[in-house]
């Protein structure tokens, strides 16, 4: 019954408790997204729908900007959880399971969720070289 950005604001104010947090609750599309986003050095996309993602993705891929993405998150297997690069953009996940029609189980989110927390950490470890 809350918005995702008020839990995740939350969640990580437990893990550090010192982060300052900027949140916006606004619905993102191909208008804004570009402006929403245009201070930002890195973009890890969430979204649910497919349609975002692309959008997401299409709008902010130009330039120098780096995109850390999840595609295929879907049903129990970990066996085919890859990394694939376009460009700027990292797309972690196994690229055929959709949440849509199949359920999402915890343990696959969160294995996906730390292979992109693995690429965040190499690029923001490369950057400080």
């Amino acid at each position: 019954g809350r918005l995702k950005v008020e839990m995740l604001t939350e969640n990580l104010h437990r893990i550090r408790p010192d982060i300052r947090i900027d949140t916006m609750a606004t619905r993102l599309d191909a208008n804004n997204c570009a402006a929403l986003f245009a201070d930002c050095p890195l973009v890890v996309e969430g979204l649910d729908r497919q349609a975002d993602k692309k959008m997401l993705i299409e709008c902010l891929a130009i330039g120098e900007r780096i995109i850390v993405s999840a595609c295929g998150i879907a049903g129990c297997g970990l066996e085919g959880i890859r990394t694939q690069r376009l460009g700027n953009c990292f797309v972690v996940g196994d690229f055929k399971s959709d949440c849509a029609q199949m359920a999402i189980f915890p343990h696959k989110v969160l294995a996906v969720a730390c292979w992109m927390t693995e690429i965040i950490q190499n690029i923001m470890s490369d950057n400080d070289k």
